[in-house]
């Protein structure tokens, strides 16, 4: 689970990565990229729904861990830690 103070900008972090992606490949960005990127973000969903513990920080690195490898996703972190959501 994600804490209850993060969720909204959990979700909408996975958004933004989603909507990043879709970007990217209309772009043509390399396919090995883009797989390394979905492979950090096939597992989000995971960890927002999961209720038996607090994976909070593993979803926060999840976002680190595809700003590291793509920077125009460091934006999608800093809004993660900023706590902004849909509606700001």
């Amino acid at each position: 689970m994600i804490r209850q103070e993060k969720l909204e900008s959990a979700l909408y972090a996975l958004h933004v990565v989603l909507v990043e992606l879709r970007s990217m490949s209309f772009e043509g960005v390399d396919s090995a990229v883009m797989a390394e990127l979905l492979d950090w973000a096939e597992a989000m969903p995971f960890l927002i729904a999961q209720h038996d513990k607090d994976r909070t920080d593993s979803f926060r690195s999840h976002l680190a861990g595809i700003a590291d490898k793509c920077p125009r996703f460091h934006r999608v972190l800093s809004a993660f830690d900023e706590n902004c959501g849909f509606y700001g």
